[in-house]
């Protein structure tokens, strides 16, 4: 066992905090993943950058030129994807924590 996803299952669990642990159980190439890769999935919009991502590069329109010519894509642009979510999600919960609330009462 991977003592990396093993120690963060771990703390997660001791922590109370909601997690999924996926394990890669088929693949097609080009594809960063191994076979038995796994992975923590914690609930936020990552994931969703990175399943929205990977189904735009994989559009029947986009897929057999990134397949030729930029292979590299089929990883790259999901982990952009979640990392592009992550920083607006960062930069949504500041404001939000940032502006004054309205007394709709009043």
């Amino acid at each position: 066992m991977d003592p990396d996803w093993l120690e963060a299952a771990t703390a997660l669990r001791r922590e109370g905090r909601p997690f999924v642990l996926a394990t890669v159980v088929a693949r097609e190439a080009p594809q960063a993943a191994r076979m038995g890769a796994k992975a923590i999935v914690l609930p936020g919009g990552e994931l969703l950058g990175w399943i929205g991502a990977e189904v735009f590069i994989t559009d029947p329109v986009l897929k057999d030129w990134v397949d030729n010519r930029a292979a590299f894509l089929h990883w790259a642009a999901p982990a952009a994807g979640a990392v592009v979510v992550s920083i607006v999600g960062v930069v949504l919960s500041r404001r939000a924590k940032a502006s004054k609330p309205v007394d709709l009462v009043a």
